[in-house]
């Protein structure tokens, strides 16, 4: 199975992807476990992402637990976030709770966005109440913003009110904009009015909307 792109005269051009065709090879439950990618001639060629061939594999849930990515030789090829692999887990009610940027030899590694573990705590609701991103190692470590840790609080609607930002020692710190904390405001319809980053003294750094 494959699906291909057209120009409106009809000549192959590239997709979504980066690629001109794109062909699946599908597991038993009909899940895309490979996924390649093709100039017009039906040639190998890397997607946006600069590998030629996304491999995947499934829990029992049908959820992607490991992708690998590999070139036209099938050798390891990084994305372009620098991971040549992932590898997620979950709870039990199928929420994300880690997610792992993998090296070429199946190690954790940084990414180009500064963690190499990502994980995230969820409260009885769902909502995501804290993220925080890891070293190969699992310590702590900040990430291209500058953070390490997120925590975030939301009311009774599940409406999200404020989210705090910490350095690698769980410490307060700020990201690039220099906010602390961003705080959320809401209409009653629980549409989102305002979003204001603020410093470490609570004052405004940038403020996007009309704070009720």
């Amino acid at each position: 199975m494959e699906t291909a792109y057209f120009d409106t005269r009809g000549v192959p051009t590239k997709g979504p992807e980066g690629a001109a065709v794109v062909g699946f090879v599908r597991d038993p439950y009909g899940r895309a476990a490979e996924t390649h990618f093709f100039d017009g001639s039906n040639t190998p060629s890397p997607s946006k992402e600069g590998y030629v061939v996304m491999r995947s594999k499934f829990d029992d849930r049908g959820r992607i637990v490991n992708q690998h990515f590999v070139d036209a030789a099938g050798l390891p090829r990084a994305a372009l976030d620098g991971c040549s692999g992932r590898h997620t887990t979950y709870d039990a009610l199928g929420r994300k709770l880690e997610e792992s940027c993998l090296d070429a030899k199946g190690a954790p590694t940084l990414s180009s966005e500064g963690w190499a573990i990502r994980r995230t705590l969820h409260d009885a609701h769902g909502n995501d109440v804290e993220v925080s991103t890891h070293a190969p190692d699992g310590t702590l470590h900040v990430d291209s913003d500058g953070i390490a840790r997120k925590r975030s609080r939301f009311d009774g609607r599940n409406l999200l009110q404020e989210t705090t930002f910490f350095d690698a020692a769980d410490k307060p710190t700020h990201d690039k904009r220099g906010a602390y904390t961003v705080r959320f405001t809401y209409d009653d319809a629980g549409k989102k009015t305002a979003e204001t980053a603020v410093d470490g003294r609570g004052q405004p750094v940038v403020t996007t909307g009309t704070p009720k």
